[in-house]
């Protein structure tokens, strides 16, 4: 699953609060704390640049670990001052 996927195709079911274009097998998900989706449904979770704008981000780890059996981050990097000092949209 692609969690929080904007406008990328992961390759198998993309989820996101909103659809942003037209990706396939798309999900639209109403509350990332509870994802509509059965325990361990997924064999990889996708979660690229989305953990730095969440407000629990343990919790969310938490319900993708509950959805996912391998789940990967993807950060901006820490060199990056635009994103690391982005504190309107970072948390």
């Amino acid at each position: 699953m692609n969690i929080c996927c904007g406008n990328v195709d992961g390759g198998g079911v993309n989820a996101d609060i909103v659809q942003h274009s037209d990706v396939p097998n798309f999900v639209e998900i109403q509350n990332i704390y509870q994802l509509p989706f059965e325990d361990g449904q997924f064999e990889h979770v996708l979660c690229s640049h989305t953990a730095e704008h969440i407000d629990d981000p343990d919790r969310f780890d938490r319900e993708l670990r509950r959805v996912g059996k391998h789940i990967t981050y993807v950060l901006p990097p820490i060199w990056d001052l635009g994103a690391a000092l982005n504190v309107l949209e970072h948390r």
